[in-house]
């Protein structure tokens, strides 16, 4: 916790909600599946990758998905800081007033100093999920500014929004397609 206090490069990196013109999106009504209705569904990523199913692991039991959307190269902002890699963006709601420091464990399930969920792309090989990752160390999922920090973590009401991503590298989709990746996973927390 006190390398991500102390640098505030990771913060500046981490900080709003944005919105991109040229993202695409995915709307609930739009989803394959209904995986906002308990949260044990799958949905689909949003083009170029929606031959890709995912799951939000226990996110999806405190949070309504709102928006998918996949943002190219330079479309997606982190505060101030445009990023240069292929982005997959959430816009999660709260299904519950929730505590920051509940709201802060959801999103640092592991220890720290490599706290953010991780994020593993599958793909089916003779019955068995194998890794499709197109990057050697998996990939994190991101979260918003507002809890980098336990002790300063907001409450959340119920419809809050807050907002998850993860960064695809410079391998982007293309690696995950070549890789013929069809589910992305949240890795259970290491205890």
């Amino acid at each position: 916790m006190h390398f991500i206090e102390r640098s505030p490069a990771v913060a500046l990196i981490l900080l709003v909600l944005v919105t991109a013109s040229r993202a695409q999106a995915i709307q609930p009504d739009a989803l394959a599946t209904d995986a906002n209705a308990g949260g044990k569904e799958e949905q689909k990523l949003p083009p170029p990758l929606d031959a890709i199913t995912y799951h939000l692991g226990n996110l999806t039991e405190h949070f309504k998905v709102v928006e998918c959307k996949h943002y190219g190269e330079s479309e997606f902002t982190a505060g101030d800081r445009v990023v240069a890699e292929e982005t997959i963006a959430w816009t999660l709601e709260a299904r519950r007033a929730m505590k920051g420091d509940q709201v802060f464990r959801l999103l640092h399930p592991n220890p720290f100093p490599n706290a953010f969920a991780k994020v593993r792309f599958e793909k089916s090989v003779d019955g068995k999920a194998v890794s499709a990752d197109a990057r050697p160390n998996g990939y994190s999922l991101i979260r918003d500014f507002r809890w980098i920090n336990l002790k300063t973590a907001p409450d959340l009401a119920a419809g809050d929004k807050l907002q998850v991503w993860i960064h695809l590298g410079k391998e982007g989709n293309a690696g995950l397609l070549a890789n013929k990746a069809t589910r992305m996973v949240i890795v259970a927390p290491k205890k």
